[in-house]
């Protein structure tokens, strides 16, 4: 069986080549005369070993994503960006009751782009619509329509202020994000400062989300505010970005009143510094004073708590987290590097080595495990170790 999905996943990816030719050839032919056009791509395999979170079945997932990204300039002022993904996984992951509740949930974007094409006990093939914009940029403001990322944290773990497109610090693939479908409107007021204003609509109106963040520099500092209503719930904040004796410094805090519950703060405080030999090091301190009460998964699991902690939304049981991150060049092609994470108040850990190899200009392959470690009521001391392996190309 797992023979037949190969060869099943191959002739897709051979149809998909095939089909996908004419197209890049009448785009070419459209946008050479009236503008200039790029074509990319790139070829990922994430290959991983775990355990369920609840039941602890053990399991494998062989991930294989074909990825193409088409740009084109209109004129001077109008560019189309666009990424068309085909994600096929295989594995005893596809049987599994924890992985069926994740696939069946929403992403409560406003439109949906994903088009399962083979859902079976064997392979599960998707086509979805990654990023999908039209960039409009005039002298001294930017217009972003469609769907896109939308970055507003300075954190290199966590970010109070990325409330559109969150990302949880345990995610294997830290690049990747869901976009959403949103409008996206920046006016620079200066050479170092600006006003950006979001409207990003959910498929249902309580999942819309609209914020304001102002941008300027004082003394060598960015500084950052904002405001906004994100999925019913009104958040302010304050933020800055720095040099500190060589050293970059950042912080966020937000203070949020939810639509149900009481009002809380989040905050981080982030320190990096790259040395003269190819080392990298970082520390970051969170607080959260929200969601301390609520059981975090497995512990209660449910579909819902599920998919907040792995979106990316900072959803935790204790309140105080130290995090440390490091980057070494062993030489310019193979890199190592670690997250380690601290639950303070529940004493746990989470510690996520990583091996990189730059195989080829276009080819990385990457080894890492992640490791958790605590009592059964901590924050990481519930969670299954993994293992996995990553192989991509660029093209």
């Amino acid at each position: 069986m797992l023979f037949g999905d190969r060869v099943m996943r191959l002739k897709a990816i051979i149809l998909l080549v095939v089909f996908f030719t004419p197209v890049v050839q009448a785009a070419g032919s459209l946008f050479g005369e009236h503008g200039n056009y790029s074509l990319a791509g790139s070829y990922k395999n994430l290959l991983t070993v775990s355990e369920t979170p609840v039941s602890r079945d053990g399991f494998w997932s062989d991930l294989n994503r074909i990825r193409l990204r088409f740009d084109a300039d209109v004129n001077d002022s109008i560019r189309f960006s666009t990424s068309i993904d085909n994600e096929f996984l295989a594995g005893t992951l596809l049987d599994r009751r924890d992985f069926n509740l994740v696939k069946d949930a929403s992403t409560d974007t406003l439109l949906d782009l994903d088009h399962l094409v083979v859902d079976s006990e064997d392979l599960l093939w998707q086509a979805s619509i990654y990023r999908m914009y039209l960039t409009y940029t005039a002298e001294k403001s930017k217009l972003v329509l469609g769907r896109q990322r939308v970055a507003w944290g300075v954190g290199r773990v966590w970010n109070p202020f990325d409330l559109f497109n969150p990302i949880s610090p345990l995610q294997i693939e830290q690049d990747q994000r869901v976009g959403v479908d949103a409008v996206n409107l920046e006016y620079y007021t200066g050479s170092l400062s600006s006003l950006n204003l979001v409207f990003a609509a959910g498929d249902d109106s309580d999942q819309n989300s609209i914020g304001l963040k102002g941008t300027a520099n004082i003394n060598k500092y960015d500084l950052h505010l904002m405001a906004g209503e994100f999925r019913e719930n009104r958040v302010v904040g304050f933020g800055f970005t720095g040099d500190l004796s060589g050293a970059g410094l950042r912080g966020e805090a937000t203070y949020t009143d939810p639509d149900a519950g009481n009002d809380y703060w989040q905050a981080i405080l982030g320190w990096d510094y790259s040395f003269k030999n190819p080392l990298y090091v970082m520390f970051e301190y969170l607080y959260n004073g929200g969601n301390v009460k609520r059981p975090a998964a497995p512990g209660g699991f449910t579909l819902e708590s599920n998919r907040r902690i792995f979106s990316g939304e900072i959803e935790t049981r204790n309140s105080n987290f130290l995090a440390s991150g490091l980057a070494y060049d062993i030489t310019p092609l193979v890199q190592v590097g670690s997250l380690l994470i601290y639950d303070i108040d529940g004493s746990s850990v989470f510690f996520a080595p990583t091996l990189a190899y730059n195989i080829l200009p276009d080819l990385d392959w990457t080894l890492g495990v992640q490791l958790f470690s605590g009592s059964e009521r901590s924050e990481y001391g519930d969670l299954p170790d993994v293992y996995y392996t990553s192989l991509e190309w660029f093209f």
